[in-house]
């Protein structure tokens, strides 16, 4: 498979989450429910339809940055192994006192398991 070539940020940021909703199992209705655009357009980005999410569309924008953050610490913490940084995701935590999955679904939660993850990170 041919790496795509990126005409701009945005290309590059939407396939990076794509890439990350893969390697960690997330349905595209999950996707939908964390970074907030309409259902087609995750649908579009899962297509290779890469402009699906724009940098001015803030809020999913901020949503696909901080998703991207919370794949980079799994990743820091967890390395390849993507068995581990998915059983992170779907078992409860008992310091963010929820489900990482469920919880990433509103901002608050996101923000919260994106702060704790790289505090996580900081100890690690």
């Amino acid at each position: 498979m041919q790496p795509l070539q990126h005409s701009s940020d945005e290309d590059i940021i939407n396939e990076a989450v794509v890439n990350a909703a893969r390697i960690l199992e997330l349905k595209q209705s999950e996707l939908t429910r964390i970074i907030g655009p309409k259902k087609t357009q995750i649908s579009n980005l899962f297509n290779k339809n890469l402009n699906a999410v724009h940098q001015s569309d803030t809020v999913y924008w901020d949503h696909a940055i901080l998703f991207l953050r919370m794949f980079r610490s799994l990743y820091a913490l967890f390395g390849e192994d993507s068995a581990q940084s998915k059983a992170w995701l779907k078992n409860y935590n008992y310091h963010l006192l929820g489900i990482p999955s469920e919880l990433i679904k509103k901002t608050e939660g996101l923000v919260h398991v994106v702060a704790y993850l790289d505090a996580m990170r900081g100890v690690a």
